[in-house]
């Protein structure tokens, strides 16, 4: 199967060397208005280059991958879906509600797959501990916490990055949502409520560095998720994150450990992941065509993930909980 690129900054380098990875795909384009970095592109991928996307698509892919600022997502990945081509979408997967379900919808009218790049969903510890929660050996889950630091203000970043009106936000959406796709990969659904505040620490600048999200669940659980984007992360500031269940306590914060509620541990024996983060996420999308289903994590999950973060900034902006069962924040 051909594959096109569509956007050629960096992240498209991790999706170039996953396409390479699989045997049966093949990557034969990719799109940039920058000529001079999608000239390098090309040449370094030995493929054709396009200035226009609709060209790019025009030229037999039969996957396109995303990687454009988050503005981008929706009108591009329409006209992706709209030429019959299957999508592997960068998350977030869209930056409003509204462009999220007409995406979702005109995937299904058109009958193509869409894939959310998101890595955290194939992390090796992260699938190893949904499998052991799936056993039900650690009982229901009560409650989570994840605190991440990342200096999302370096000097190097992409300065899109920094305007809300292509980013569709800041650390949050740009690195939280990968922190709530790990929380739902963990725990599923059942997300009710969403309850945040947003925080504006970096001087001259107009996206947010840092949040703190309480996510409610129907049963009672809940998750918190705290945010900072100011610091460079040192061993004396680590990021945290576990799940206690009924029976034990998940840590992802660093090594996967097990604590149960005897006080014994466990350090289960991971396998390392082969090849770069991306590779499992076209390897799903291979099998879920063959076999004529949705891919996971589909545009569903994609979509209930960033759901959390637009919640997050309307919970922060309202001063007020938001209900994900209402009209507005109802999916699908």
């Amino acid at each position: 199967m051909n594959v096109g690129i569509i956007g050629t900054g960096t992240i498209a380098q991790a999706h170039a060397e996953a396409i390479h990875g699989c045997p049966e795909l093949t990557l034969t384009a990719a799109c940039d208005t920058d000529q001079a970095r999608l000239n390098a592109f090309c040449l370094q991928h030995k493929t054709r280059g396009f200035s226009d996307y609709r060209a790019l698509l025009d030229s037999g892919v039969d996957i396109a991958a995303v990687t454009l600022p988050h503005a981008l997502h929706h009108p591009v990945g329409m006209d992706v879906c709209g030429h019959g081509c299957h999508l592997v979408m960068e998350k977030p997967f869209a930056v409003t509600m509204d462009q999220c379900r007409e995406l979702y919808r005109r995937a299904r009218e058109k009958g193509v797959r869409v894939i959310t790049a998101d890595s955290a969903y194939h992390l090796p510890e992260v699938v190893h501990a949904k499998e052991l929660i799936r056993t039900r050996k650690l009982g229901r889950f009560i409650s989570g916490s994840f605190i991440n630091y990342k200096n999302y203000f370096t000097p190097g970043r992409p300065q899109w990055f920094l305007r809300p009106e292509l980013a569709g936000g800041g650390q949050l959406i740009n690195v939280g949502v990968h922190r709530i796709a790990l929380i739902r990969a963990m725990v599923g659904d059942g997300e009710i409520s969403v309850k945040a505040s947003v925080g504006f620490f970096q001087p001259h600048c107009s996206v947010e560095g840092n949040g703190s999200i309480f996510i409610g669940y129907q049963d009672g659980s809940a998750v918190l998720l705290e945010e900072n984007g100011y610091y460079a992360g040192s061993k004396e500031q680590q990021s945290a994150c576990h799940f206690n269940f009924e029976q034990g306590i998940v840590n992802l914060g660093g090594k996967l450990s097990l604590v149960f509620r005897d006080g014994t541990v466990e350090y289960p024996k991971i396998p390392a992941q082969k090849g770069n983060s991306y590779l499992p996420v076209y390897r799903k999308l291979l099998s879920a065509l063959a076999e004529n289903k949705q891919p996971y994590p589909s545009d569903r999950e994609g979509i209930l993930d960033v759901r959390i973060i637009l919640a997050a900034y309307a919970s922060a902006r309202e001063g007020k909980e938001v209900r994900l069962d209402s009209p507005a924040w109802r999916f699908p």
